[in-house]
């Protein structure tokens, strides 16, 4: 009996890893844009909207919040929306930090969580890591990447 219950553990688990795909989302944004998130204080809240393109949702709009840590560069409390042309659309969390690179520039390290959205993603899971670059003149993030998985969407 015990190893009949191991085996269905383990093909559940070789079940759950099956449905994840490779997810990659590239896309450029600017700050701010969007509604601001609530923070406390001494933490400022940063919105920002976008445009890109990701593996199975196609071209898309990106709205994001945060809260930002200006004597760190840590964000944390992090929302995320990819929405599709179609109107499908790719939710999550995120956090992470800045590195100032300049006194102009800094690199962008994360990690993201996907906990749902709609349409063809309803019920998408998933995570990963993002890295980019935000000019701190002109509140531009270029050469943004999330890289991980994600569920595989419903048709």
């Amino acid at each position: 009996m015990k190893r009949l219950v191991g085996l269905l553990f383990t093909a559940a688990v070789f079940a759950l890893a099956a449905d994840q795909v490779p997810f990659v989302a590239v896309f450029t944004s600017s700050i701010p844009g969007g509604n601001l998130p609530t923070c406390t204080a001494p933490l400022v809240p940063v919105e920002g909207v976008g445009t890109g393109h990701a593996t199975h949702l196609g071209l898309f709009t990106a709205t994001q919040t945060h809260c930002l840590s200006l004597a760190t560069g840590a964000f944390t409390s992090g929302h995320f929306i990819l929405t599709g042309a179609n109107g499908d659309a790719i939710s999550g969390t995120h956090s992470g930090q800045l590195v100032f690179t300049s006194p102009a520039t800094a690199a962008i390290n994360g990690v993201f969580v996907i906990t749902g959205g709609t349409g063809r993603f309803s019920s998408a899971s998933g995570g990963g890591v993002a890295t980019g670059n935000l000019d701190l003149t002109t509140q531009e993030v270029t050469d943004f990447v999330m890289r991980g998985t994600i569920s595989r969407p419903n048709h």
